[in-house]
């Protein structure tokens, strides 16, 4: 088990300098990190149809689950 901490930011400047074909914005921005932080939790599992976290948190808004999902279709 491995326990991490995710770090909140504060965006001092951000420019949007265009848009990319598949969407997304290019972006250029000057950030720092606080001591504001989320604590992360992971552990090996053989399988990762089984997730649990302590909020409610919708699995499709979940990046988490979203890299999980890409993961298991091989996908980077």
């Amino acid at each position: 088990m491995e326990r991490l901490k995710s770090f909140a930011k504060v965006n001092i400047g951000l420019w949007i300098t265009g848009k990319r074909e598949d969407g997304y914005h290019e972006i250029y921005t000057v950030f720092h990190t606080v001591s504001l932080h989320d604590d992360i939790t992971v552990k090996y599992s053989p399988s990762t149809r089984v997730i649990t976290y302590p909020y409610r948190i919708n699995q499709k808004e979940n990046i988490v689950f979203k890299a999980l999902k890409n993961l298991r279709n091989g996908q980077e």
